[in-house]
């Protein structure tokens, strides 16, 4: 068994720790020359922008294996010439692997650059999180532009201000471990090289930072953003004007019909929760500790400026990658 690793970055080094323990006799050459984490690999002296140099000597040793560093855009030209060429990017033990991306579309080209997961809690229940698909299309955008490969996939949530005074609030806390697990598990089993999380309501971000530690691999956290003001009657409302009504209802101070003018009008739309309380507290602290760019966290859920945001995460986990 015969490997070529070119450039160095982080998913050739997983590869090479597989092959030395799987075939121990297997010869592993390193191009260019940075032994960085290859331990006992034979150097190649030959530039990692020479890819006909990097094709013929491929050629010549009967390479079976070809591992490509996430560098972009330099990777994915090298594998779209490798995979031109005939030559394996991949190698046939994972054929079969390869069949399963293929089903849904993903190409060679694809397959040889990183792969970065784009996790999300969309759920049609709360407006805290009704924006995620289509601002995970943005995150997938932008790693596409920067020469990576997207894998969407969807955790779950459960909404505090629906649960609570509720049995339903007993699975609020639960959710944030589910939530952690699943970021962590979908990533740890499919081995991708990066992450872009976006997080809303109150346990899905603490569940997200969680699972990010975990994994310990190139990854940032894009908050969804904050509803926008209601309005009812010329005034400007949030969801705590709401729970607020009720208690007033209960006094004898409003109506029953001004209690409903203000549940109907309290929430306009995509969002978290409209005042400083876990979603937003949590998103600054993001950004003030470097999980999250900073300021893109404090952008409205449904101001344009948040999907140019999103995109450009896609394109800072590749950064991160480098």
């Amino acid at each position: 068994m015969n490997l070529l690793i070119i450039g160095s970055g982080g998913r050739e080094h997983a590869f090479a720790d597989c092959l030395r323990r799987d075939a121990p006799d297997a010869t592993i050459y390193a191009a260019p020359g940075n032994p960085g984490m290859l331990g006992a690999a034979e150097l190649v002296d030959i530039a990692a922008g020479d890819t006909a140099g990097l094709l013929d000597f491929a050629a010549a040793r009967r390479i079976d294996l070809t591992v490509v560093g996430p560098e972009a855009p330099l990777a994915a030209g090298i594998a779209d010439r490798f995979a031109e060429a005939g030559l394996p990017v991949f190698g046939p033990d994972r054929a079969g692997a390869r069949s399963f991306f293929k089903a849904i579309g993903f190409t060679d080209q694809d397959l040889a650059k990183p792969l970065i997961g784009v996790a999300h809690c969309w759920i049609e229940v709360t407006p805290c999180n009704f924006n995620h698909r289509r601002l995970a299309e943005k995150v997938k955008e932008g790693v596409r532009a920067a020469g990576g490969t997207p894998l969407e996939f969807i955790s779950i949530s459960v909404t505090d201000g629906i649960a609570m005074g509720t049995e339903g609030m007993k699975s609020s806390l639960v959710s944030r471990e589910v939530i952690a697990d699943s970021i962590e598990l979908v990533c740890r089993g499919h081995l991708f090289d990066g992450l872009v999380a976006i997080t809303g309501c109150d346990k899905t971000s603490p569940a997200a930072a969680m699972a990010l530690t975990r994994l310990n691999i190139p990854s940032l956290i894009l908050y969804s953003g904050s509803i926008m003001p209601g309005e009812y009657n010329g005034r400007k409302l949030t969801v705590q004007d709401a729970y607020e009504a009720i208690g007033a209802y209960n006094a004898g101070r409003i109506d029953r019909e001004e209690l409903r003018g203000i549940e109907n009008y309290a929430c306009p739309g995509a969002g978290a929760c409209g005042g400083q309380f876990t979603a937003n507290t949590m998103s600054t602290a993001f950004e003030m500790l470097g999980i999250s760019p900073m300021g893109f966290n404090g952008i409205p859920a449904v101001d344009l400026k948040k999907e140019e945001a999103a995109r450009e995460c896609g394109r800072l986990v590749m950064q991160l990658l480098e």
